[in-house]
């Protein structure tokens, strides 16, 4: 059905171009005719396209479409603003409709011909679906997410800091001092050197993620993929507190589905933390940061493409508070606590490449989490390779936003303003985690993590490759 409609819109669009004007000012007198029969008999000019969107308006997105439609049907506007929009010279009466929101009705009303009832409404439904902007209302969750992929490549950062994973000294073979009465070595072990003081370190994380939300009421879900790069430098000021900054590189694509269409958002951040603890007891973690966020947002819009460019300021703060249990010399397990705090402005865009070009307004988002779980850590030597592996799980809940919001209006009908939401993102959830850190010399360390997280309507993973060197 989907491509069916979508055929339909193309070919009907393609007609207006090769047409030109003629087609359009013809389409205009015919339902100006129309409106102004209805207006004799004492009925809105807004009738029977009131009718025909709201009848058929199921989804909160698609009845704010509807009713911003027809608002500026209501009002009219000026010759003008026609003028405007066509780029040339207009004379039409004060009261008739909007052009450009006449040729939204031809074309939605293009998609009903020949079709039954049912077929009718979900050609409607869809064509309003493509007017809402249904991008907009999802770029904080983009946002967010390279925010928190950032964050959780610092806290591996940190407790690698707390277990000495790239200064641990690797076992020294033991010395033969003499033989036994049976005629066997006996060998005396070396206890192994004092670490050196190295106590500065810089490190490179690499990430990829990927996910997908599901569809309500509310809005249309979407699949996603994001990657990039952290990287940074931190100081050990005492044998259990220590300090860094970083920097890092995100990139997001974001598919809606349902609708055609694409986001991205390329995102630069910047960080500071710091870490107090060791490889077992008390333990804390405290990261600070901001980031600049651009957007670039492609709609498929009644057989046209619709493209704006927002872009974004964030400033966060999260923290960790565990204590890790020492259950055997190679073994530790430690219950914990965690809080994430985001608060994001983006600002407003005006789109071009479409007949319903939107004027985006601008907007906030914020999102606190928290997350309480528990994480087992184990060491031991592969050869002359120490290994610290991690495994955690916990539960996440999200105490803020779980629906996004924006407002919008057309572009040639500015009153007709219209709030447009998210689908709905669970304030609750389950994430888990494991990952190895492999010390291949007392400077260098290598590491491997992996992260989900899910519930009811969403899933997504991370994995992230991270390179250390201490000196």
């Amino acid at each position: 059905m989907k491509r069916k409609i979508f055929a339909k819109e193309t070919a009907f669009c393609r007609g207006l171009r090769l047409g030109g004007m003629t087609a359009i000012g013809l389409s205009l007198l015919g339902l100006t005719n129309a409106a102004n029969a209805q207006q004799s008999t004492g009925l809105s000019s807004a009738f029977l396209p009131s009718k025909l969107f709201l009848h058929d308006a199921v989804t909160f997105n698609q009845i704010q479409v509807a009713t911003g439609l027809n608002r500026i049907i209501n009002n009219g506007v000026t010759e003008t603003s026609i003028g405007r929009f066509l780029a040339v010279p207009v004379v039409l009466p004060q009261d008739s409709l909007p052009l450009f929101i006449q040729t939204q009705v031809d074309l939605i009303a293009n998609t009903t011909n020949g079709l039954n009832p049912p077929a009718r409404v979900q050609a409607v439904q869809f064509a309003l679906d493509q007017l809402a902007p249904n991008l907009y209302t999802d770029l904080p969750f983009l946002t967010f997410s390279n925010t928190e992929t950032v964050y959780g490549s610092l806290e591996q950062r940190m407790e690698e800091l707390r277990f000495g994973a790239v200064s641990q000294p690797l076992p020294q073979e033991p010395t033969i001092t003499g033989t036994s009465k049976g005629g066997k070595d006996i060998k005396n072990p070396v206890e192994p050197p004092p670490p050196s003081e190295q106590k500065w370190g810089t490190f490179a994380y690499l990430n990829g993620k990927f996910g997908t939300l599901d569809s309500d009421n509310n809005g249309f879900g979407f699949d996603y993929q994001a990657g990039g790069v952290v990287i940074g430098a931190d100081y050990r000021l005492t044998d259990k507190v220590a300090i860094g900054i970083a920097g890092g590189y995100e990139y997001a694509n974001l598919d809606p589905k349902f609708v055609g269409g694409n986001g991205s958002a390329n995102a630069g951040y910047g960080a500071v933390y710091t870490t107090y603890g060791g490889p077992t007891g008390l333990y804390a973690e405290a990261i600070g940061g901001a980031g600049y966020t651009s957007f670039a947002i492609q709609r498929d819009v009644l057989g046209t493409s619709a493209h704006g460019y927002p872009d974004a300021w964030d400033a966060s703060a999260g923290g960790t508070l565990g204590y890790m249990i020492k259950l055997t010399n190679n073994l530790g397990f430690a219950p914990f606590g965690q809080l994430f705090y985001d608060n994001l402005w983006r600002s407003g865009t005006s789109e071009t490449g479409s007949i319903a070009s939107l004027n985006v307004s601008h907007g906030s988002a914020e999102t606190l989490d928290t997350i309480v779980g528990g994480k087992l850590v184990g060491s031991f030597y592969l050869g002359r390779v120490r290994l610290t592996n991690v495994l955690w799980a916990g539960y996440r809940h999200d105490y803020l936003q779980n629906v996004y919001a924006v407002s919008s209006s057309f572009l040639d009908g500015g009153i007709g303003s219209f709030v447009t939401q998210s689908p709905r993102f669970s304030a609750d959830s389950i994430v888990a985690g494991a990952g190895v850190n492999a010390d291949i010399t007392s400077r260098f360390s290598v590491s491997v993590n992996y992260q989900a997280q899910a519930n009811s309507d969403y899933i997504e993973n991370l994995f992230t490759m991270g390179l250390k060197c201490k000196f």
